[in-house]
């Protein structure tokens, strides 16, 4: 309980402003953030990543539309893939979303039929084999998708560039798994559910 009471602490540090900067508008604004190394002062490392064996983790590698890769944060049960940072303005309350996030739990983590309500749009095939919902959000300029595949459900957020969304879903790869760029996806491993 304490260290997925850590990740979550640190995925919100993340996810909420993180900073003093902002655009001329006082809005709050993405930033690339440092290159990625390989490794983090929070979470896992990408070694680490890489020997996971609890189920596939998908990851857009370590930059994806010049938001770099800021932090793996993980537990047994989910790994969330942090890209560039936000921050607010001073003397703003609230928080921002990362530019881009992508978040792995296994397969039977969260069933379809229980995801569909917030997935208004129709079922689709990703990549020839993966399961997925999407929704855009245009009021808050922000495009996510959840996807099964294998034996992992993927959750994508793309913030402030919803028009990457396509680009981002074709980009997607395996990080312990051999599943390249554009590759085909696996269909979801259902059976495993029962």
């Amino acid at each position: 309980m304490r260290r997925l009471t850590l990740v979550v602490f640190l995925a919100l540090s993340f996810t909420a402003g993180c900073g003093l900067l902002a655009d001329s508008n006082g809005e709050s604004k993405q930033l690339p953030g440092p290159a990625w190394t390989g490794e983090s002062n929070e979470g896992m490392s990408q070694a680490e990543a890489e020997a996971f064996t609890n189920f596939a983790l998908y990851w857009w590698g370590p930059s994806f539309a010049g938001f770099n890769l800021q932090a793996i944060l993980g537990t047994p049960d989910q790994v969330t893939f942090i890209y560039g940072r936000c921050t607010i303005p001073r003397g703003r309350d609230g928080g921002c979303a990362s530019p881009l996030t992508i978040m792995v739990q296994p397969l039977c983590a969260l069933a379809p039929q229980v995801a569909r309500g917030a997935y208004p749009g129709p079922e689709e095939t990703l990549r020839d084999g993966a399961l997925v919902f999407r929704r855009d959000i245009p009021e808050r300029h922000e495009a996510t998708a959840m996807f099964w595949t294998g034996d992992a459900m993927v959750r994508v957020h793309v913030g402030r560039a919803p028009q990457l969304f396509e680009e981002a879903l074709e980009a997607i790869r395996g990080l312990n798994r051999p599943i390249g760029v554009g590759d085909a996806l696996p269909a979801p491993e259902f059976e495993r559910c029962s």
